[in-house]
C-alpha cells in the first residue's frame, strides 16, 4: 500500500536523518514525547487505511458475485432499478440527518481555533526561506528587493505600527501578521471544502485534508513574504470554484488575481485558469477582452503605486528567466555565485527534491490518488463539469513551473514558494481522491489520510517551533552531503553564525563563520566577521590578521576599519590605530561614534588639542550624542 510505502520511507529518513530525503525525515529531530505522538497517528492511519481497504475489496467481491436483482413479481418491471440519481441528494440536500450540516458557529470555531494553534506552535528559528533576512529587514526599515511589493508593504506597514507604539521590532512582535493571513486562509478553505465537497458528509473530512497541507506552516509565525500570497491563492482557487458552480462573470477572482500577482509576482501562474473562467463565463469579445486585461492592468498601476517601476519589473524578468533556464544550472566561473545551479531541470536530484515537496506539502492527497483503484472499485465517478477544469488549469500550470524551477539555495530552504504552486494541485488531489471513496471502507480510509495530513503537518510546525530541532534540522539540510552550490552553503553559515551570535554564542559563530572563510575566501565580509568575533571575544590579537585580510580584499565596510583601529590601539599599536580611525571617520562622516572614536585615538597618541577640538564638534553637531558628552567632562571637564 501506498501508506506503508510512505511509513517505511519516514522510519529510513529518521533513523539517521540526513539532507537527501528532507520531506520524511522530520520525526528524526524532534523529542521523544513528539515523536511518538507522530508515530502513533500515523500507525493508526496504516491501521484504518488497512481495514478500509479490506472491507472495500469485500463489498467489491459480494456485488460482483450477486449479479443482477431480479424484479418482484408484486412490482412493475421498471420499479426494480430506480433512477442513477434518485438515491444521491445533491450537495447541501435536507435530506441529510441534520447533525450532519455544518451549525452556525463551526465556523468561528474552526478560525477561532486555527489561529490559536498558529499561534501556539509558531515557528522559533525563522531558518527556512529568507525568515531571519526578513525580520533583520524590518527592524531596518530597508527590506530586499524582491518580487513581492504587496506583500512587502504589508510587512512593513507592520513594522511600522510597532516602532510608533513603542514596540521593538521582534519575531514573536511581527508573528501576529502571519497567524491573521492563517485566520483568513481558514475563511477561504471552509469555502473551498464547501464548494468541492459532493455532500455534508464529505464537508468534514475535505475541510481537514485542505488544512493539512503542509503549505499551513506559512502561517505559524513566518516572517516572509509568502503567508499573504498563499491566502491570495487560496481566496482565487475559493473564488473560481463559485464562478464555475453559479456562472457568473470572473470579476472577483480578477479582483484577487490583480491582488496576488501584486503580493508577488510568482503568482501568475494563474493566469491560465483565470482564463479559462473568462472564456467560459464572459460572453462577446469586448466583455471578454476587458475582463482579461482589467487584472493586469490593476496589478501593474498598484505595484506602480508601490514603487515598483519597470526597472524592477526588468530585473524581475531576468531572475526570472535565470531560474527557469536549465543552462544556467551549470556552474561557470563566469556566472555570478547566484546564477550557479546545484543541478539542471532535467536530472535525478531535481526529481528527488520535487518528490520530497510533494511528500512534505501534500502527502494526504497523494494517498487519497493511489486509494482511488483500492476503495473506489464500483463507484461511479461523475462527468467533467466546470470546477474540474477549472481545477485542473491552476494544479497543472503550478506543477509545470514547480517542476521548471531550480533556485540558487537548497530547495528544502525554498520550500515556501514551492507550497505555493501545489496548493491548486492539492485541492484537486482531495476533489478527485474523495470521489472514489464510498461506503464505510472509504470513510476508513478518508480518516487515514486525515491523519496522515495531522500527522505530517504536526512534525513539520514541531521541529519549527523547538528551536533546538529547528537548528539542527537546517545544519543537515545544508551540511555535508546536502547537494546545493556553494553559494546556498555560505548563506547558509552565514545566517546561523548571525543566529548564534544573536545568543551571544560567540564561540558556535565563530566556527560557522570560519567555515565560511574556507567556502568563500574572497568575500571580505566574511573575514570581517571571524575578526569582529575575536574582537568581541576580547581576543584583539588573533582578531587583526582577520579584519586586516578583510581590508586587503577592499572591504568597504567601515566598521571594519574601526575594529580594527581600536585592536589595534588595545596592542599598543597607536599609530596604525589613528589611521584606520581617520578612514572610518571619512567613510561615513555622519556617525557620531566614528567621530568619538577618532577623537579618543588622538587623545592616546598625546594630540590632546586636536582631540578637544573634535570633541567640540561632535558635541555640536550632536548634542543628544551622550557618549561624547560624557568624553568631554572626563577629558576636558566640560
Amino acid at each position: 500500500m501506498a501508506l506503508l510505502a510512505y511509513i517505511v520511507l519516514i522510519v529510513l529518513a529518521s533513523r539517521n536523518p540526513g539532507p537527501r530525503l528532507w520531506g520524511m525525515h522530520l520525526i528524526g529531530f524532534l523529542p521523544p514525547a513528539p515523536a511518538m505522538v507522530v508515530w502513533y497517528g500515523l500507525c493508526a492511519a496504516l491501521v484504518l487505511a488497512v481495514t478500509g481497504a479490506v472491507i472495500s475489496n469485500r463489498r467489491g467481491a459480494a456485488g460482483e458475485s450477486a449479479g443482477p436483482a431480479e424484479p418482484s413479481a408484486s412490482e412493475p418491471p421498471d420499479a426494480a432499478q430506480p433512477p442513477p440519481d434518485a438515491t444521491e441528494p445533491p450537495h447541501g440536500a435536507a435530506a441529510r440527518p441534520a447533525w450532519l450540516e455544518p451549525r452556525r458557529w463551526a465556523l468561528p470555531a474552526f478560525v477561532a481555533a486555527s489561529g490559536l494553534i498558529f499561534w501556539i506552535l509558531r515557528e522559533r528559528t525563522h531558518f527556512l526561506g529568507d525568515g531571519l533576512v526578513w525580520l533583520y529587514g524590518l527592524r531596518s526599515g530597508d527590506l530586499p528587493e524582491g518580487s513581492e511589493p504587496l506583500a512587502g508593504a504589508l510587512w512593513m506597514a507592520v513594522a511600522r505600527w510597532l516602532r510608533s507604539a513603542g514596540v521593538s521590532v521582534t519575531a514573536d512582535a511581527v508573528a501576529p501578521f502571519s497567524v491573521i493571513c492563517g485566520l483568513a486562509a481558514a475563511l477561504a478553505t471552509w469555502g473551498i471544502a464547501r464548494e468541492i465537497s459532493s455532500d455534508s458528509r464529505r464537508f468534514l473530512p475535505t475541510l481537514l485534508l485542505l488544512a493539512t497541507f503542509g503549505s499551513a506552516a506559512l502561517f505559524f509565525g513566518y516572517v516572509e513574504s509568502y503567508p499573504p500570497v498563499a491566502v491570495a491563492v487560496l481566496a482565487f482557487v475559493y473564488a473560481g470554484l463559485r464562478a464555475c458552480r453559479t456562472g457568473s462573470a470572473p470579476w472577483l477572482p480578477g479582483i484577487v488575481l490583480a491582488l496576488g500577482v501584486a503580493c508577488h509576482m510568482a503568482f501568475a501562474y494563474l493566469l491560465p485558469a483565470y482564463f479559462y473562467l473568462v472564456f467560459r463565463n464572459v460572453r462577446g469579445a469586448a466583455r471578454r477582452a476587458a475582463y482579461l486585461l482589467a487584472p493586469g492592468v490593476a496589478a501593474l498601476a498598484l505595484m506602480l503605486a508601490l514603487g515598483f517601476g519597470p526597472d524592477r519589473w526588468q530585473e524581475t524578468q531576468r531572475i526570472a528567466a535565470r531560474v527557469l533556464d536549465p543552462a544556467s544550472a551549470a556552474q561557470k566561473t563566469q556566472l555570478d555565485p547566484k546564477d550557479a545551479r546545484a543541478y539542471p531541470v532535467l536530472s535525478s536530484a531535481h526529481a528527488l527534491d520535487l518528490a520530497n515537496l510533494l511528500l512534505l506539502v501534500l502527502p494526504a492527497p497523494l494517498l487519497l490518488l493511489a486509494s482511488r483503484s483500492v476503495a473506489g472499485r464500483g463507484s461511479r465517478s461523475p462527468g467533467r463539469n466546470p470546477a474540474d477544469s477549472f481545477l485542473g488549469w491552476c494544479a497543472a500550470s503550478g506543477s509545470v513551473a514547480a517542476c521548471g524551477l531550480v533556485l540558487p539555495v537548497a530547495a528544502a530552504q525554498d520550500w515556501d514558494l514551492f507550497s505555493l504552486l501545489l496548493i491548486p494541485l492539492g485541492v484537486w488531489a482531495v476533489r478527485r481522491g474523495l470521489e472514489e471513496l464510498t461506503g464505510p471502507g472509504g470513510a476508513l480510509v478518508t480518516a487515514a489520510a486525515v491523519l496522515v495530513g495531522v500527522a505530517s503537518l504536526g512534525s513539520f510546525v514541531l521541529v519549527n517551533a523547538n528551536p533546538a530541532a529547528g537548528l539542527k534540522r537546517y545544519s543537515v539540510l545544508t551540511g555535508p552531503g546536502a547537494q546545493i552550490t556553494p553559494f546556498a552553503r555560505t548563506y547558509a553559515y552565514d545566517l546561523i553564525a548571525h543566529y548564534y551570535r544573536s545568543r551571544g554564542e560567540s564561540s558556535a559563530a565563530l566556527r560557522y563563520a570560519s567555515s565560511l572563510i574556507e567556502v568563500e575566501p574572497t568575500n571580505p565580509r566574511y573575514w570581517a566577521m571571524v575578526g569582529t568575533l575575536h574582537y568581541s571575544r576580547g581576543d584583539y590579537a588573533a582578531a587583526i590578521p582577520f579584519l586586516e585580510e578583510s581590508v586587503r580584499r577592499r572591504s568597504k565596510s567601515a566598521g571594519t576599519r574601526t575594529n580594527l583601529g581600536i585592536c589595534y590601539a588595545q596592542t599598543g599599536r597607536s599609530a596604525d590605530a589613528l589611521a584606520q580611525l581617520h578612514i572610518a571617520a571619512a567613510m561615513e562622516p555622519d556617525q557620531p561614534q566614528n567621530q568619538l572614536n577618532l577623537a579618543l585615538s588622538l587623545l592616546n597618541a598625546g594630540r590632546a588639542d586636536s582631540a578637544r577640538v573634535l570633541l567640540q564638534e561632535t558635541v555640536r553637531r550632536w548634542p543628544q550624542y551622550a557618549p561624547a558628552q560624557n568624553a568631554m567632562k572626563r577629558y576636558f571637564g566640560g
